[in-house]
């Protein structure tokens, strides 16, 4: 990932950090309470921060002692008046 410290990569990093934590709280915190999530795993979609807490639950709770390591690669972000 990027070494810049972007809203944008310090929001990934955190998510990485939730996930290989299994860290529900943690990866909750990260995303707004109108949360509306497009998946491709059992659900298509989740609305809401407790429907997307509900997923996180049973995703973390589901691995066991497997841990899960996100990476991002060749992150880009561009922030201005017109787009973020």
């Amino acid at each position: 990932m990027s070494t810049d410290h972007t809203p944008v990569t310090r929001a990934l990093e955190a998510y990485g950090a939730a996930v290989r934590a299994k860290d529900v709280d943690a990866f909750v915190d990260i995303h707004a309470d109108d949360v509306h999530v497009f998946d491709a795993w059992g659900r298509w979609e989740h609305v809401g921060i407790a429907a997307w807490r509900a997923m996180a639950t049973e995703w973390f709770g589901s691995l066991g002692a497997e841990l899960v390591d996100v990476t991002f690669t060749e992150v880009r972000s561009s922030i201005g008046s017109d787009v973020a």
